[in-house]
């Protein structure tokens, strides 16, 4: 591996990192508004410009489950986000994603919309 190599996995590295940064209030937000109750949000973070998400069922915990997301549209000022093709290690979480999850969602809160156009600058 040369040094040009090198270099570019520390830059992915580090956008990766950012984008989790930023998604990490998004995520929290929406997870509070629409799933509390539902589920437990442990983490989110970013790997090959996908997020990935960890968490656990209300009710059941200890079992801890991943949800990605394979295709993210966020418009330019963040208020509008679109979710799909969700991929997880649990097949009926999936299904229930990919199937209820909808097409597009409205982000009123300005700063999970700021957070979102951060991110889509650094993935998309």
């Amino acid at each position: 591996m040369g040094l040009f190599d090198t270099l570019k996995e520390k830059k992915d590295a580090m956008i990766d990192m950012a984008a989790s940064t930023a998604l990490d209030k998004f995520a929290r937000e929406f997870v509070n508004r629409y799933l509390e109750g539902i589920l437990e949000l442990q983490n989110i973070k970013i790997e090959q410009k996908r997020p990935i998400l960890t968490f656990t069922l209300a009710g059941i915990p200890g079992q801890v489950h991943t949800a990605e997301v394979h295709r993210i549209d966020i418009s330019e000022d963040g208020h509008k986000l679109s979710l799909a093709n969700f991929k997880s290690n649990t097949l009926c979480i999936e299904n229930a994603l990919n199937r209820f999850v909808p097409e597009s969602i409205d982000i009123s809160d300005d700063t999970a919309a700021m957070a979102l156009a951060a991110v889509r600058k650094i993935l998309l």
